[in-house]
């Protein structure tokens, strides 16, 4: 289900940017402050490269649960009593990576066309904070449950 999701947001930010392209300025946000706001700005076929990198990292997070074992680095020492459990913690902690970022960028595509477009001030003073918190607060969460699992 969150592997669905995910590639929902994927595709959704590639389908906001064919959708909306035509009708952009030449010059879209590419960079916000703290705050949210746009503090720089390039050419808005840049856009692209931010659904470009949310179709690659979803590519990546998709790939890492059949990576082969030696390269997967898990916070704990790996016994044969422990491995399928730090397995599974591992993959659960990918699946919300995953939809967290997919869902971080697509914002991050749909903010900056409708910041273009007039529609929106940028992508909002709480933007930030929620994006730092939705990847750092499972990542914590995950790593002290592998404690746990030992």
């Amino acid at each position: 289900m969150l592997r669905n999701i995910a590639l929902a947001a994927v595709i959704g930010g590639f389908i906001l940017i064919i959708v909306h392209y035509g009708d952009l300025p030449e010059q879209l946000p590419s960079h916000y402050d703290a705050a949210g706001n746009p503090d720089g700005y390039a050419h808005k076929g840049l856009i692209w490269f931010l659904a470009f990198i949310n179709l690659g990292t979803y590519a990546l997070l998709s790939w890492v649960p059949n990576a082969p074992k030696e390269l997967i680095n898990y916070p704990v020492k790996i016994t044969p009593e422990n491995e399928e459990r730090q397995y599974n913690n591992m993959v659960a902690m990918i699946h919300v990576m995953r939809l967290t970022i997919a869902v971080m960028f697509a914002y991050m595509i749909y903010g900056t066309i409708y910041t273009g477009l007039g529609k929106m001030d940028g992508l909002g003073t709480w933007s930030m904070w929620l994006f730092l918190a939705s990847v750092f607060v499972p990542m914590i969460y995950y790593i002290w449950k592998a404690y746990q699992l030992k």
